[in-house]
């Protein structure tokens, strides 16, 4: 069994048309909800279990700040951004091979597992 997603989610696309924290937190956790590889790596799986726990992360992911002007205070929305920092190295951990997560190259809203550059 394979560590990382299997070569049909090369240039696929994740999350778009956003950037507010609680909605690529609710994007990216419904993803690996379905799809973390059961033979992830064990610091991937141990990070994911960490984020998944998280009170704060759990309310993103029920949308209870998916309205377009919900109340975030200040310290919620820092408490995110540092999950999402998490998300992130949980997302390229599993990247498929010669892949990483990020954005798209010309939009910055397009999230996605991208083919790396041969010089990369």
């Amino acid at each position: 069994m394979t560590e990382h997603l299997s070569d049909h989610f090369r240039n696929a696309i994740i999350s778009s048309h956003t950037l507010r924290v609680q909605d690529l937190i609710q994007s990216f956790m419904s993803f690996l909800e379905d799809e973390l590889p059961i033979n992830a790596p064990d610091h991937v799986k141990r990070k994911y279990e960490v984020i998944r726990s998280s009170s704060y992360v759990q309310r993103a992911c029920d949308g209870d700040w998916s309205e377009p002007f919900a109340d975030m205070d200040d310290a919620t929305h820092d408490l995110l951004s540092f999950a999402l920092e998490d998300v992130f190295i949980v997302m390229q951990g599993i990247a498929p091979e010669g892949c990483y997560f990020g954005s798209s190259e010309g939009d910055g809203a397009c999230f996605g597992f991208w083919e790396c550059d041969e010089e990369d």
